[in-house]
């Protein structure tokens, strides 16, 4: 066994030592979809290559990239595009015994209107409103397994319980 640094330096991924695989600080998205090839997740990050004692550097910076600042303009527009749709504003908590037949995909919405004027006056929303109307239209013409996995979604849990 050789000194602490000796066997840092000796650390290989599948035979391969790190700096033999060519990386940089830059990510390159597995699709053309995303608008661009490449993207530096640090400054100059094209001209720095990946070592195993920058690693963990490389590591942190892809992962923030991947999953918190790459996303944000997507999940920003997404949240835009609801609250046009459907203010932030109108959202309130729902009780679990209200909600409990549509997470279930058993309760079959009888009409837009009359399931608006009943649950969304229970649930604070302002009646009449185009939008809130709107989307419970989408909501009567799902059938009961999409609405039991949009609520699910609503509430936060995805499986079964």
């Amino acid at each position: 066994m050789g000194t602490k640094a000796e066997m840092i330096n000796s650390l290989e991924l599948d035979g391969c030592p790190v700096e033999d695989l060519g990386l940089t600080f830059q990510y390159s998205p597995s699709s053309a979809v995303y608008g661009y090839q490449t993207v530096d997740i640090k400054p100059g990050g094209g001209e720095e290559a990946v070592t195993i004692h920058n690693l963990e550097e490389y590591i942190d910076r892809s992962l923030d990239w991947v999953f918190v600042r790459g996303v944000r303009q997507q999940l920003d527009a997404l949240r835009q595009g609801f609250n046009t749709v459907f203010p932030w504003t109108s959202l309130g908590p729902s009780h679990p015994m209200r909600s409990a037949p549509c997470s279930a995909g058993t309760r079959t919405p009888s009409s837009p209107g009359r399931d608006h004027e009943v649950h969304g006056a229970q649930a604070g929303v302002q009646q009449g409103v185009p939008r809130v109307l709107r989307f419970v239209n989408v909501l009567v013409e799902m059938t009961g397994a999409e609405r039991k996995a949009f609520s699910r979604g609503r509430q936060g849990t995805t499986g079964d319980r």
